[in-house]
């Protein structure tokens, strides 16, 4: 499969589509703590983690980073989907419980960066994101919090700012040598890494367990909701569909839903999968299919008649 990379090591893009929430209320730590996948209720003041929002049945409404700023207060943040359906989600088990959940303009955009902005924001305010809480005082480049997340294949930083991209003159000067993502850079890079987002490849039609959940899930937490399945499937070890990488010959992005076939021994082909996202870079194409857990590795696929490969490598979230 082809890798492209982002040739220039400082490199920047904002995250377009991001909505962001405040969380607050004295009951505000037990809700999220019972409502996302990970362990919010010990998570430190000053903080954060990444944690999915289920339905009961363990499909995916959302995918947050959650930071905590004060014992009883924290900011979601949510790089896709709509913004109205994700505010239902989060609120959708909310009965008696002292907590107030809304959309905020307070964070006015969040821009992942690569890991070299170390240098640059130490000169220019002396902010070291691997030694400080990653929710920042006061500082001249109007930075609210820096967080590591790794995107592209390697580890940067999400940070977030007071005030839009746009209007970030003191930060916009300090990284004046990255370069600007466009997003088809970025969605580039991100197919080629093996990164799934929300809602391209998890969203409400798929289980989260579809995917290598890593981080996202905190386990002997206690209780949340979809809990019971992705307990089964960690037990069980299986899902009747997982999220691979697949890669074909073509000079043009796929139709999500495409089907990817196989032949079968009688010469026949049986539909295995089908296309979620994808990207070209000129004379092939790859990205991610959801495909019934029997696909075999090493088989040869067809997708919309051209001949391809999986690729069983996605990054754990």
């Amino acid at each position: 499969m082809t890798d492209p990379v982002v040739s220039n090591p400082l490199y920047l893009f904002p995250l377009p589509h991001t909505s962001v929430f405040h969380v607050h209320g004295k009951d505000a730590p037990r809700y999220l703590h019972s409502r996302l996948t990970n362990s919010i209720r010990t998570l430190t003041v000053g903080n954060s983690c990444q944690a999915a929002a289920l339905t009961p049945q363990g499909r995916t409404e959302g995918l947050f980073t959650c930071l905590r700023t004060n014992e009883s207060e924290y900011f979601l943040s949510c790089d896709g989907g709509g913004r109205e359906e994700l505010l239902t989600a989060l609120r959708r088990y909310v009965v008696a419980d002292r907590v107030t959940i809304e959309p905020t303009d307070r964070i006015g955009s969040v821009i992942h960066v690569s890991a070299s902005v170390k240098a640059h924001l130490h000169t220019a305010a002396l902010i070291d994101p691997l030694f400080l809480p990653e929710l920042l005082p006061e500082n001249p480049l109007r930075i609210a919090a820096i967080i590591p997340n790794l995107r592209l294949g390697e580890l940067g930083f999400d940070i977030w700012t007071w005030e839009p991209w746009e209007a970030a003159e003191a930060l916009r000067k300090t990284l004046s040598e990255f370069q600007c993502l466009t997003s088809e850079e970025f969605e580039i890079q991100r197919l080629s890494q093996g990164f799934p987002s929300f809602p391209s490849e998890l969203n409400p039609s798929r289980l989260l367990t579809e995917a290598p959940i890593g981080r996202m899930v905190a386990k002997n937490k206690g209780c949340y909701v979809g809990q019971e399945v992705i307990e089964r499937v960690e037990s069980r070890g299986a899902t009747p569909r997982l999220l691979a990488r697949f890669s074909c010959e073509s000079v043009q992005n796929l139709t999500p839903g495409a089907a990817i076939s196989v032949k079968r021994i009688d010469g026949g082909t049986e539909k295995m999968g089908e296309v979620l996202s994808s990207a070209s870079t000129g004379d092939e194409v790859f990205g991610f299919a959801s495909i019934r857990r029997q696909a075999e590795p090493a088989e040869p696929i067809f997708v919309e008649g051209r001949k391809g490969k999986f690729d069983w490598v996605v990054e754990k979230l």
